[in-house]
């Protein structure tokens, strides 16, 4: 399974080459760190493949109670609300949900590019629905998580059809809702991802169009508030170490994937088909793109927040520069 690839491991060390640098780390990690009790440290995560690592690390051990505590919502827009209510202190999240958050006056920092969807966010027409194409949207009623990625989704398809979101009727709704409104016929179209978009396909729903035909249109990414990296450094570190231990784990274990699967509430087969619909890339790919001189990041980022300003879906000033760690923050996650 390709999009889950092992990620390179870092090559061992002399004995006194790991003892210096450890020190190094906690000389670093003490000059972060404010005076006072710690607080919680809440990462959000929900059952889209690409935050797996999550469920896994938790299981395992690698983030202890109360380290890391992970908290389970329902859907992207649901992890983008907690987060801008300042109820998270890090979270699995996609590019414009960061922004989203920004736009709140919640200042966070990338740490980890997840995933790109490649196939795993769609539009899926009701069954029965003359809908073929994404020009057949016009007019009607397409159900879709207004503050989550759905909605830029959605109106970047309409785009390549020349369109805008006011050519058709926005139903503002939540993940779990999108199959009742189809089933009462309050929606002709539903933007959705795995797993349920495979669960409304299965009730007769046909996919319009996915995230494989519009490059980069979905990144996942992990996020971190800012101001955790002051307040309790050692937690964003077990947060980063953690999460590059589980996804290794998954990399190579099926049981691992199936065990991790149940845990989010899914089936082992919706895993693996939402893993065949993303690209996840490899841990030195991931840290050269949100690298803190030149982060590879930068131009998609960039995009995003030309797009959510362009489309009128961001409510606040966005900043892309602000969600890039600093040398420091950087030395924090190595």
């Amino acid at each position: 399974m390709n999009a889950l690839a092992p990620a390179q491991r870092p090559s061992r060390r002399a004995t006194l080459g790991l003892f210096a640098g450890a020190l190094g780390t906690l000389a670093g990690a003490l000059a972060f760190r404010a005076p006072g009790p710690t607080p919680p440290f809440r990462l959000g995560a929900q059952s889209w493949v690409g935050y797996a690592p999550a469920y896994l690390a938790r299981r395992d051990g690698h983030w202890p109670e109360p380290v890391v505590s992970v908290v389970e919502l329902p859907t992207d827009a649901a992890i983008v609300r907690a987060a801008r209510a300042g109820a998270l202190e890090a979270a699995g999240m996609t590019l414009d949900g960061a922004f989203r958050v920004q736009a709140a006056g919640v200042d966070v920092r990338v740490i980890a590019v997840l995933d790109y969807s490649a196939g795993g966010d769609a539009i899926v027409a009701a069954p029965k629905s003359p809908i073929a194409t994404a020009a057949d949207l016009r007019g009607k009623r397409v159900a879709v998580e207004r503050h989550g990625v759905g909605m830029l989704f959605l109106a970047r398809v309409l785009r390549t059809a020349g369109m805008t979101v006011g050519d058709v009727v926005v139903v503002n709704a939540d993940l779990p809702e999108h199959k009742g409104l189809v089933a009462a016929g309050r929606a002709d179209a539903v933007v959705t991802y795995s797993p349920e978009k495979e669960r409304l396909v299965g009730a007769g729903g046909r996919v319009v169009c996915d995230s494989s035909t519009i490059p980069a249109a979905v990144i996942d990414v992990l996020v971190v508030r800012a101001d955790a990296f002051h307040i309790n450094p050692a937690a964003v570190r077990a947060a980063a170490h953690g999460w590059d231990l589980a996804a290794d784990r998954l990399a190579a274990d099926p049981a691992a994937r199936a065990a991790t699967a149940r845990a989010m509430g899914i089936t082992p087969d919706e895993f693996e088909i939402g893993c065949r619909q993303v690209r996840i890339p490899t841990r030195a790919e991931s840290r050269g793109l949100i690298e803190p001189r030149s982060p590879g990041l930068a131009p998609a980022a960039r995009e995003v927040a030309a797009a959510l300003n362009e489309f009128k879906i961001i409510d606040g000033p966005i900043d892309p520069d602000r969600l890039f760690v600093t040398p420091a923050e950087m030395d924090v996650i190595r």
